[in-house]
């Protein structure tokens, strides 16, 4: 929860950055220089939505890892869930430089905002049945995970919440199966889709708040950043069972085409020129946003980073714990060409039935060795 929580106040403040609030006593810029001020910051969303979808996908692939590289023929199965949450190495050290500006205009003017560095994935859960094959080693899993309505926190007026969905498969080769001295490693092709958007919203603010000198807003506020991931990834793993425990290895290089965007809507009544004017007014005459596609109608503002491809490499590793069919797993992630960390923790359950044959011969094995000794 305490993630979730973190995700939204990141948000909060990308939403506080763009919409630049002052409050009654800071209000002294005029509409014209607040715009100039956000126009600013847009040249630098293009990096930042590059690193939300690498750190995105990277989240997603995180959250299916599981430890057995390699199940084993069919009538073998898994079903699995797993939550990934992926950030950059840098990521706390640009939250205290935010922290140390002190107010949102503060940081709307220093360029350390809207920062590729504050990059987060969320993969609230994945979801995915895994079945052996017949003859020859591999195994094939499908995903999918879709929420028909958003997960929300209302805190004093903001709302801040979540909607997210998911799918994908993957298949496997083992080219060593696992035995009593040697462990499973498998190669593997993975395909995942992903779309997700968190916003922040808030109809508190009263008729004709400041912003600015010559502006106000009036009802209802609310400010998105989301998009979607294509992800393609090649795995190899390895992985042990030593009984109730299973550690394992593994390197994954992948690419991901992101597509994100930036959405603000909200009644903006503002004067220039002795006139009024409505939101998209505030963006005409020689605006730039750079490679950034934008659209503007009265009341809403969407910014877009369309199709930018890039590629990841990342190296995991972790354990299961096993109660008879239920693995409990846990795992980290490196990516060494984006400098991101992911986590992830799942549960599943699992039926292998060589694992059930080996493990019930093993004490007759054991007793027929003393008898003949």
């Amino acid at each position: 929860m305490k993630k979730v929580v973190l995700t939204i106040l990141l948000v909060f403040l990308y939403a506080l950055a763009l919409l630049s609030v002052y409050s009654q006593e800071e209000g002294t810029k005029s509409s014209r220089e607040i715009i100039d001020d956000i126009v600013k910051q847009t040249n630098n969303f293009k990096g930042l939505a590059r690193a939300l979808g690498v750190a995105q996908a990277h989240s997603n692939l995180t959250a299916l890892n599981t430890s057995t590289a390699y199940l084993g023929a069919f009538p073998s199965f898994s079903v699995l869930s797993g939550f990934g949450y992926a950030f950059n190495t840098d990521l706390f050290t640009s939250l205290d430089d935010l922290a140390e500006l002190g107010d949102a205009t503060t940081a709307l003017t220093s360029g350390k905002l809207v920062n590729p560095n504050l990059a987060l994935g969320l993969s609230p859960t994945s979801l995915g049945l895994r079945f052996g094959g017949t003859k020859i080693p591999f195994d094939v899993a499908m995903y999918g995970f879709f929420i028909p309505f958003d997960i929300s926190l209302t805190l004093q007026g903001i709302r801040g919440g979540l909607w997210t969905q998911q799918f994908g498969f993957d298949f496997r080769y083992a080219f060593v199966e696992e035995d009593e001295s040697l462990p499973n490693i498998s190669v593997g092709f993975t395909y995942l889709y992903g779309r997700q958007e968190l916003y922040v919203s808030s109809n508190e603010f009263p008729a004709g708040f400041n912003l600015g000198s010559d502006a106000n807003v009036d009802g209802d506020l609310r400010f998105a950043l989301g998009g979607d991931t294509h992800t393609i990834a090649l795995k190899s793993q390895i992985s042990k069972n030593l009984r109730f425990f299973e550690p394992y290895f593994g390197i994954e290089p992948y690419i991901v085409v992101s597509n994100y965007y930036a959405d603000f809507r909200g009644k903006v009544n503002f004067i220039e020129d002795g006139k009024a004017k409505s939101l998209v007014d505030l963006f005409k005459g020689g605006t730039n946003f750079g490679a950034l596609r934008a659209k503007t109608n009265e009341n809403r503002l969407t910014l877009t980073s369309e199709n930018q491809t890039d590629a990841g490499f990342r190296v995991f590793g972790g354990y299961s714990l096993r109660i008879y069919w239920v693995y409990f797993d846990a795992s980290i992630s490196y990516d060494v060409v984006s400098s991101t960390v992911a986590l992830s923790t799942g549960i599943r359950l699992q039926y292998l039935p060589s694992r059930i044959k080996n493990n019930r011969s093993a004490p007759a094995e054991t007793s027929n060795e003393a008898d003949n000794e």
